[in-house]
C-alpha cells in the first residue's frame, strides 16, 4: 500500500513543477509584451512603412529608354579638292591639326592664274577708264574716273589726252564754221543795203540767206554729231566691258582658288599629297575635314520595343564609354530625330533591326577640373533618353502585376 502511493506523489509534484514553470513563462512573455520598449518600435516600424508606402506613391523617378550608338561628324565630312588642278606649293598642316573655319590648308603656284588674271583685268581698266572718258563727250564735261583707275597714272594721262585731241578738233571744227558764219552774215548784211537800191539783184541776197542757215546747221549738226559717235562709241565698249568684267571674274576665281581654305572648323585627315612641288591633279581629293563645330551628334541604336514614346525635342543624357561618367560626368542633350521605319546594317546578316535615334548635344567636349576633354568622332556611347515619369510604387508594383497578369493566361 504505501509503495503504491509513492509513485502517485512522485507524479502530482512533477505535474505541479511543471505548471509553476509554465506560469512563469507565461508571466515572463506578457512582461515581454508589454514592455514600452517594444511597443515604441512596433510603433516606429509600422509609422516607416506607411511613410514608406506614401513616399513611394508620390516621388517621381526618370522612365528611361536606352540606346548604343557612336558619335558622328554634326555635319558630314569635307572633302578638300582643287578644281584646276596644280603644283603644290605650299602645304600649310599636318595629319590630325584642328583647324579654324577660313585657315590657310595647301597653296598651289599662282604664277600661271596670276598672269591670266592680271592681264584681263589690265584691259578692264582700261575700257572703265574709256567709258568715263565717251560719257563725258556725250555729255560735254569733264571725264570723271572710277577709283579703281584713278590710281593708274598712265591709264589716266592716256585717256585725258585722247580726250583732249578729240575736244581740240571739235573745236577746230566749230571755229571754222563759226567764222563761216560770220563772214556770211556780214556778207549779207552789205548785201541788202545793195538790193533795197537796185544794186545787186535780190536772189544774191537770197543766195546767202541760204547759206548762212546752211552753215549754222552745219555747226549745230557738228556738235550734234560728235556726241552721237560718242554715244556709240560708249554703248560698245560698255558691252565689251561688261564681256571682260566676266572673263576678269572668272579669271580671279581661278586665282583665288590657288589657296585652299578650310570651309569650317575640323580635324584634318586623310591627306593625300604631302611634297612640295608634286602635282595635284584637277579635281582630286587632296584631304578631308571631320567637323567638329555645331556640339555632337550621336546614333544610337534602339530596339523596336522601346521605340513607342520617342519623339523630337525629348530630353537625353549620354555617357561615353571613353570617359567614365561617374568621373567626368555626362552630355546633355536632346533626341533631334528618329528614323521612320527599322533598319539593319546590313540586310544580309541575321542583325536584329532597329531604330536610328539622332542626338545632339550644344557642347562638344567634357571639363574636368576646368580641362577639356576631347569628344572624337567614332567613340562609343550609351545614350538614355528619358520618355516620361512614373512614381516608385508604380516601378515596384509593375513586376508583380506582370506575375499576376500571368496567372491569368489559359
Amino acid at each position: 500500500m504505501a509503495m503504491s502511493k509513492q509513485p502517485e506523489a512522485i507524479v502530482n509534484a512533477t505535474k505541479r513543477t511543471v505548471t509553476g514553470e509554465s506560469r512563469r513563462a507565461y508571466a515572463t512573455a506578457i512582461r515581454i509584451d508589454r514592455s514600452p520598449l517594444w511597443s515604441r518600435v512596433s510603433v516606429l516600424l509600422l509609422i516607416s512603412l506607411l511613410s514608406l508606402i506614401i513616399w513611394s506613391r508620390h516621388a517621381q523617378i526618370e522612365q528611361i529608354t536606352k540606346g548604343i550608338g557612336e558619335v558622328v561628324p554634326s555635319s558630314r565630312v569635307q572633302i578638300i579638292q582643287s578644281l584646276e588642278g596644280g603644283i603644290l606649293s605650299e602645304l600649310k598642316i599636318k595629319e590630325g591639326m584642328v583647324v579654324e573655319q577660313g585657315a590657310l590648308l595647301v597653296v598651289i603656284d599662282p604664277t600661271r592664274a596670276e598672269s591670266s588674271f592680271s592681264e584681263m583685268n589690265k584691259r578692264r581698266l582700261a575700257l572703265l577708264a574709256s567709258v568715263a572718258r565717251l560719257q563725258a563727250e556725250s555729255q560735254g564735261k569733264e571725264p570723271k574716273f572710277p577709283p579703281e583707275v584713278i590710281d593708274d597714272k598712265d591709264l589716266i594721262d592716256s585717256e585725258r589726252a585722247t580726250y583732249s585731241s578729240r575736244q581740240r578738233a571739235l573745236q577746230e571744227s566749230v571755229a571754222s564754221l563759226q567764222r563761216s558764219v560770220g563772214l556770211i552774215a556780214d556778207e549779207l548784211k552789205i548785201t541788202e543795203p545793195m538790193v533795197k537800191r537796185g544794186l545787186v539783184p535780190e536772189v544774191e541776197a537770197l543766195r546767202l540767206r541760204r547759206q548762212l542757215n546752211e552753215t549754222r546747221l552745219q555747226l549745230t549738226d557738228r556738235i550734234n554729231r560728235f556726241r552721237a559717235d560718242a554715244s556709240t562709241e560708249l554703248l560698245k565698249t560698255q558691252s565689251e566691258l561688261a564681256q571682260v568684267e566676266e572673263v576678269t571674274g572668272a579669271r580671279r576665281d581661278l586665282m583665288e582658288r590657288t589657296t585652299l581654305k578650310a570651309p569650317l572648323r575640323g580635324t584634318v585627315k586623310n591627306i593625300r599629297i604631302n611634297t612640295v612641288g608634286g602635282v595635284i591633279q584637277p579635281g582630286a581629293d587632296i584631304m578631308e575635314i571631320v567637323p567638329l563645330d555645331g556640339g555632337l551628334r550621336i546614333e544610337a541604336k534602339v530596339s523596336p520595343a522601346d521605340v513607342a514614346f520617342l519623339y523630337p525635342g525629348i530630353r537625353a543624357v549620354v555617357k561615353l564609354t571613353a570617359y567614365d561618367y561617374l568621373q567626368y560626368g555626362v552630355l546633355e542633350g536632346e533626341v533631334e530625330s528618329v528614323s521612320p521605319d527599322t533598319m539593319r546594317e546590313d540586310k544580309r546578316s541575321n542583325e536584329q533591326p532597329f531604330y536610328r535615334v539622332v542626338v545632339r548635344t550644344p557642347v562638344e567636349t567634357l571639363s574636368k577640373g576646368g580641362k577639356q576633354l576631347p569628344v572624337l568622332p567614332g567613340m562609343q556611347a550609351t545614350v538614355d533618353i528619358v520618355t516620361g515619369q512614373r512614381t516608385v510604387w508604380q516601378y515596384f508594383m509593375k513586376p508583380l502585376l506582370r506575375v499576376q497578369e500571368a496567372f491569368r493566361e489559359k
